[in-house]
């Protein structure tokens, strides 16, 4: 069976809801945060490969290149958004602070910029 990638966006949305039901508020807006922006990269990644992304097992930066290579602007907003939320998803996960901004404004940031994609993505699998 293959995973439903974006359960892991369900999962971030819970996350940021409810942050002190499974723990630490912080490491569930972090958490949420991480799962947000890895349901974004599966869903793109999925849709790259299905769209001419001919790379066996995509990096990140190669799924993020597809799109803002394209001669599309719907691609290249896709692929800028992702490439923001890359840079979100890093600095949950390995820094310290998040510099002047709570944990909770950049994960609720983070849970509209990852909306934005998967909407984007639906419109365009839609309109093949």
């Amino acid at each position: 069976m293959i995973y439903r990638w974006c359960e892991f966006f369900d999962l971030a949305r819970g996350l940021y809801s409810s942050p002190s039901t499974l723990g630490p508020e912080e490491a569930s807006f972090r958490s949420s945060i991480s799962r947000a922006y890895y349901a974004a990269f599966h869903c793109a990644r999925t849709f790259a490969q299905a769209n001419g992304l001919t790379v066996r097992n995509p990096r990140h930066s190669d799924v993020i290149d597809f799109f803002v290579g394209s001669g599309s602007s719907a691609y290249r907003t896709i692929g800028n958004q992702l490439d923001d939320a890359r840079t979100n998803r890093e600095k949950a996960d390995y820094r310290d602070d998040f510099r002047g901004r709570s944990p909770n404004y950049v994960a609720g940031k983070m849970l509209k910029l990852i909306t934005d994609i998967m909407k984007a993505l639906d419109t365009l699998q839609s309109a093949q």
